[in-house]
């Protein structure tokens, strides 16, 4: 078995392990949460999730360095590098709503290799496929091949962020956030809520959206959403255009319109890494 074909059949064990975990947990009386110091909430769902999936991949793999939102980082010694993100959408999952999902990716030097996004609450996977196409698998058994859309003209183009654009803070110049408020008019409240996805990037992959820009994640947030978006032939990169995971703000989109998206943002490019 290639080393690509093992990783394909790694991740969705990941996947089910997470499911297990999460649902659970999920709306258990007695789920226990606090908060973080920058406000946001954390359940023991999200560690138990990070502790299981590092315990089994670097037992697998150890090697490898693993890095995921509550846990950090677990160095290694290869170019292979896991990001897991627990559970995206903390709050969601903390409120008993079902947009949340378990992210996994895998990076080497090369950069992204896979992607997964499990979403059981909403019987929703999306992962990249053996043909490196992007796919959705949902809980009846049926599987299809999920595609950007083909809009090209950024006039016209469904966008959102999250935060919303008043919120965004030092990360746009003050003419990039009114820009964005612009473009995102009545799309930047939550716009995965109620969409039948866990996160907006899952919109981008499913051609519901022709563009989205995360603000204040982490590599954790970006890796699989990022894997998935490319696979399903969008684009993303950081608000000045480079591919850095770890960059405070990146952008998903169909790629026809993403260096048109990239030049109305005016990307405050002091706050990005070096």
């Amino acid at each position: 078995m290639t080393d690509q074909a093992a990783e394909r059949e790694l991740l969705p064990k990941l996947g089910a392990l997470a499911d297990e975990i999460t649902m659970g947990m999920w709306r258990s009386s007695g789920l226990a949460t606090r908060r973080k110091s920058d406000g946001s909430p954390v359940t023991a769902a999200d560690i138990e999730v990070e502790r299981t999936l590092r315990d089994c991949v670097l037992g697998m793999h150890p090697h490898d360095r693993f890095v995921s939102e509550e846990l950090g980082t677990s160095a290694g010694t290869s170019s292979r590098c896991w990001y897991v993100d627990g559970i995206d959408g903390t709050t969601a999952y903390a409120d008993g709503r079902p947009e949340w999902s378990t992210l996994i990716a895998l990076t080497d030097s090369g950069g992204l290799r896979q992607g997964l996004c499990t979403a059981p609450a909403l019987g929703k996977r999306w992962y990249v496929g053996a043909d490196g196409r992007a796919v959705m698998n949902d809980s009846s058994g049926h599987t299809r091949r999920v595609q950007v859309s083909a809009a090209s003209r950024g006039a016209d183009a469904r966008l959102a962020c999250w935060p919303p654009a008043p919120r965004v803070g030092a990360h746009l110049s003050s003419h990039g956030r009114s820009r964005l408020e612009e473009l995102t008019a009545g799309r930047s409240t939550r716009p995965s809520w109620g969409a039948g996805v866990p996160n907006a990037a899952m919109l981008v992959a499913e051609g519901a959206l022709d563009g989205f820009v995360l603000f204040g994640g982490g590599p954790w947030d970006h890796a699989a959403t990022a894997a998935i978006v490319v696979a399903a032939g969008g684009a993303w990169s950081s608000l000045s255009g480079r591919q850095d995971l770890d960059a405070p703000a990146i952008a998903l989109t169909n790629g026809s319109i993403h260096d048109w998206l990239l030049a109305q943002l005016d990307p405050a490019l002091d706050n990005e890494h070096g």
